[in-house]
């Protein structure tokens, strides 16, 4: 049976999706605008035109087929914006609100859809019938000079312990900077490549398949040599080469995703 998001996490996953909506049709004013921003005074879209805010962004747009509806949308994404003035539209202040936007928006999608991972991941392998949680202790120790997360059972006697956790039994949220990492990275590369299609991935195709499939089962293998971590061996090969049930570990990952954040 595939994972579900909590409740609460889709509620946000949709929160987050009608933002990237919003901020999808600034970034196509933005597109218009650097293509026709000459006849915008350099840096204004004019609004004293009869036809008011929406005929003019229309306009802006006539030679590339913009529909009427879509400048009445983009007119009222831009008024909640607060990026109309009684002269134009700002493009300099529409361009730096969506730079800040996009960053923030990656942030909070990374985040969420690193929660529901981390939910996943204890579920799967520590969950109980009573939706309770086994242990899964690691501690931070100090060994051979270095400091190391060890799981509890394998501390030697006498060793401090830094600090230690109990990560199957921690949400997202309260896990040490450590745990959270490797979660927030996969997630963080899951919805690059979500905005990368513009949210059209059909699972179903065997290249589709094979291309995410690479490239996250690839970040990974990045990221755990990046960080000295253990790769187990028989994942150190290519996505394409990996036994049926690890290439579904890796595509989970996209399908979890798209439950999250409502893509078809």
């Amino acid at each position: 049976m595939e994972y579900e998001p909590s409740q609460a996490q889709l509620d946000k996953g949709v929160e987050i999706g009608r933002a990237g909506e919003e901020l999808s049709k600034l970034s196509g004013l933005a597109n218009l605008s650097i293509w026709e921003i000459a006849e915008c005074n350099g840096s204004l879209i004019p609004t004293s035109s009869e036809s008011g805010l929406a005929g003019a962004i229309g306009a802006l747009g006539k030679q590339k087929a913009v529909n009427r509806v879509w400048a009445d949308s983009i007119t009222e994404s831009l008024k909640n914006s607060g990026f109309v003035t009684p002269e134009g539209v700002s493009l300099k202040g529409v361009k730096e609100f969506i730079e800040r936007e996009q960053v923030e928006l990656l942030e909070s999608a990374s985040f969420l859809l690193a929660s529901v991972l981390h939910d996943e991941w204890r579920t799967e392998n520590f969950g109980n019938p009573d939706g309770t949680f086994r242990p899964r202790v690691k501690c931070l120790v100090v060994r051979d000079g270095f400091e190391k997360w060890i799981n509890e059972d394998k501390t030697e006697s006498g060793e401090i312990k830094l600090f230690s956790q109990d990560i199957a039994n921690t949400n997202f949220e309260n896990l040490h900077p450590h745990w959270q990492k490797d979660n927030y990275e996969a997630a963080k590369k899951v919805v690059e490549i979500i905005l990368t299609r513009n949210g059209d991935i059909n699972l179903n195709d065997k290249q589709v398949f094979a291309e995410i499939g690479d490239e996250i089962h690839s970040a990974w293998l990045q990221r755990q040599q990046d960080n000295g971590g253990w790769i187990e061996p028989g994942l150190e090969v290519s996505f394409v080469e990996l036994p049926a049930d690890e290439q579904a570990k890796d595509i989970n990952q996209i399908r979890i995703a798209k439950r999250l954040f409502k893509l078809s």
